[in-house]
């Protein structure tokens, strides 16, 4: 499902788009990335499996029900329910990657088809595409190292049963979904040592997938890989706009069933008791504010070092090892990132604490807020250091007075991204803070947040906690918007201000 629109919304942005349209439709594809997992969780559980039962089963089973893979009754929590929601969740990353592998074709290999007397259709499919092969495969292989990984959104839509089966209408389960359904059942040494094990494998998969596919990636940047136009256009446009219709049917569906909750007691009390109307989330928004602003305090500092450390002294094999280390943590699923901070953090201190979720927080943020410091830092004009070193400057004051302020708004615009990414993180919370009903704002409690919260309410079974649940996933998508928006707005100001 995600290979066929990714690849279209990138061959369309790259090759056919307008250059007016291309910056608006790459946006918007790319905000399916920031929707919080928990959020996907929500829409599949209350739009998605409803639309499934009405309009997609049926056919499916009157058509190939025949067919072991259609075959059974289909319940709504399903393996079509969570391979669909998987597929718009990595529409984005393969998207993103695919249009810098196309990108990063050299133009004489279009101009030498389009030389030869072919469309421009034609030399798409008989140039571009083939040079550029290995890095798509690399593409599609990222983004499944991106599906191996996601926990919540699977888990809540999947139906997590114990049962190995060939139809996709019926439940199923996969190895992050057992460590977060299981995890607090384990009470025993032997069950803890199962699920870790189980964690230590799906780490080492994802870690070989994500090694391969930047090693085909890398290939094709280091330039060492290997119907009719009309129709052909329109076919990759209806593709860009499929993946664009997901992101609206999303945030449509949490403005038309959450937008009519949002009222003063929403931000201003705490949860009611279990099936009583009323109430609010005030403990949830606090608590996310507290623990993810104490993440940012611990990891911003250290990834921006790492970073500038990467950039301007990076160059030796300590270098080396510090981005494979940053790379692979940036590949880890985030339910690893818990199992680790539970063991070192929770365990060791005897209790869940907003303090241990911010350290797993920060763990998530650090590589990826590391890695696009360096990109920014390496943007820097040389001559500027040259100019602070001939001047008398220490290398270390150069580093931090002038390439730093100079990369200054590349910076803060890839620290509002990891922010975005860990706000709406519910996985490693569930190891760490472990939520709390009542309002507290003393990170060695445990504390709840909007994406705990709104975990906890879609899988209750009052209609209350559905209603509340819908306007928190819509003030979460509103803050998480907000910071990527952002980050839009600050890599507009910096190419501005180059021009």
């Amino acid at each position: 499902i995600a290979v066929p629109l990714a690849l279209g919304v990138a061959i369309y942005l790259t090759e056919f788009a307008p250059k007016w349209l291309r910056q608006p439709v790459a946006f918007l594809v790319e905000m399916l990335a920031a929707i919080p997992s928990v959020v996907y969780g929500l829409w599949g559980i209350f739009v998605l499996i409803p639309f499934l039962r009405a309009y997609v089963v049926p056919p499916l089973r009157a058509g190939l029900g025949w067919l072991p893979f259609f075959s059974g009754v289909f319940y709504g929590n399903s393996l079509l329910a969570g391979g669909i929601i998987l597929a718009i969740m990595i529409i984005p990353y393969i998207s993103a990657v695919s249009r810098e592998v196309l990108l990063a074709v050299p133009a004489s290999q279009r101009e030498a088809a389009l030389g030869m007397g072919a469309t421009r259709w034609e030399a798409v499919r008989t140039a571009v595409v083939p040079y550029g092969r290995t890095g798509l495969v690399g593409a599609v292989i990222l983004g499944l190292g991106r599906a191996l990984g996601e926990t919540m959104a699977v888990t809540m839509v999947i139906g997590n049963r114990h049962d190995i089966g060939l139809s996709v209408l019926q439940p199923a389960y996969t190895m992050a979904a057992a460590i977060a359904n299981e995890f607090s059942e384990a009470t025993t040494n032997l069950y803890l040592s199962a699920l870790f094990e189980v964690g230590l494998i799906l780490f080492v998969i994802t870690v070989v997938v994500n090694a391969l596919a930047r090693l085909l990636i890398w290939r094709v940047a280091r330039g060492t890989a290997v119907g009719s136009r009309a129709l052909m256009t329109g076919l990759v446009a209806v593709l860009s706009f499929t993946a664009v219709l997901a992101l609206v049917l999303i945030l449509a569906d949490l403005i038309a069933k959450g937008a009519s909750s949002l009222d003063w007691s929403f931000f201003t009390k705490s949860p009611v008791a279990a099936g009583a109307t009323g109430g609010g989330v005030a403990n949830a928004i606090v608590g996310t504010g507290i623990i993810v602003g104490l993440a940012a305090l611990i990891g911003l500092p250290v990834g921006i070092g790492t970073g500038l450390y990467l950039a301007e002294y990076g160059s030796g094999r300590l270098g080396w090892i510090v981005r494979f280390v940053a790379d692979v943590l940036n590949g880890t699923p985030s339910i690893v990132i818990g199992i680790f901070a539970w063991t070192w953090l929770v365990k060791p201190m005897g209790h869940f604490s907003a303090l241990a979720g911010s350290v797993a927080l920060a763990a998530l943020m650090i590589p990826m807020i590391a890695r696009t410091t360096e990109e920014m830092v390496r943007l820097v004009p040389h001559s500027l250091r040259e100019a602070a070193l001939a001047l008398g400057y220490a290398r270390w004051r150069t580093s931090l007075r002038i390439v730093a302020r100079t990369a200054l708004a590349g910076i803060v615009t890839g620290c509002l991204v990891g922010i975005a990414r860990i706000a709406g993180e519910t996985a490693p919370l569930i190891f760490t803070a472990l939520g709390n009903l009542n309002f507290t704002v003393s990170v060695g409690q445990p504390m709840q947040t909007l994406s705990l919260q709104i975990y906890q309410y879609a899988s209750g079974p009052f209609d209350e906690w559905h209603r509340l649940a819908w306007a928190a996933a819509l003030v979460l998508m509103g803050l998480v918007l907000l910071l990527a928006v952002g980050a839009r707005w600050a890599i507009r100001q910096r190419h501005g201000a180059a021009r």
